[in-house]
């Protein structure tokens, strides 16, 4: 029966703060695509490959080091759990409201004058342009992020925030029962990390990698994107 350890807790809580910084840096302020526009997200998917191949590596040469395959299905469930709120899944729209009301008011939309007295300004950054601009334009060379004029509404947010995350696991609880032993659904997306890790114990490679069909539709997949990558750099 696979068992939920202390080290994948650990190593999936390090795996998401790297995830993070990476989506966040490469994705976000770098603009270079998403990783999260989808229902199975590249975010989640892409460091459990990886960790999939180190604890192939691990096996060969230090097995009692690697890890069981209750421990990476551990950690792919910790990075799906959370996979999409950096970029696009979260951050993007929700930084983006937070800083935009003060901002996005013109003369010309009369956004003052039309709801600026109903809106609830403690969960939105502070008006001020020192706050609200180096947000749209970036901070000038040397200058530090305006912590005081962001704290209040980022505090304000987390609160509904978790408060959602939550509700969403009671909601699954609630109809768990009914989805897994009265409608017996399949969860075709669950299934993919449970092949990849069928057959694990005892041996270096997963079951799936030695069946010549898996790289067979891998091949028909993986070149052509290698291709476009290739004559993408010509």
């Amino acid at each position: 029966m696979p068992q939920i350890t202390a080290r994948a807790i650990v190593l999936g809580a390090l795996t998401i703060a790297a995830n993070f910084y990476y989506i966040v840096n490469v994705g976000q302020r770098l603009g270079i695509g998403s990783y999260v526009h989808s229902q199975f997200p590249m975010a989640t998917f892409m460091p459990f490959v990886l960790w999939l191949f180190l604890n192939t590596a691990l096996r060969a040469l230090w097995p009692r080091v690697a890890l069981s395959r209750g421990e990476m299905l551990t950690l792919f469930s910790m990075l799906w759990v959370v996979g999409t709120i950096p970029q696009l899944g979260w951050m993007t729209y929700w930084t983006s409201i937070v800083g935009a009301p003060s901002y996005f008011a013109t003369a010309e939309n009369q956004w003052e004058e039309l709801f600026f007295d109903y809106l609830p300004w403690h969960v939105f950054a502070n008006a001020s342009p020192r706050v609200v601009d180096p947000f749209w334009f970036g901070l000038s060379e040397g200058a530090s992020i305006p912590w005081d004029g962001w704290i209040g509404a980022i505090g304000q947010w987390l609160g509904v925030s978790m408060a959602m995350v939550v509700f969403g696991f009671c909601l699954i609880a609630l109809f768990h029962k009914q989805w897994v032993e009265a409608e017996k659904l399949t969860f075709p997306l669950a299934q993919m990390p449970l092949d990849l890790t069928q057959g694990f114990e005892g041996k270096r490679w997963p079951e799936l990698f030695c069946k010549p069909v898996f790289w067979i539709g891998f091949a028909l997949v993986f070149l052509p994107i290698l291709y476009n990558i290739a004559t993408y750099f010509a």
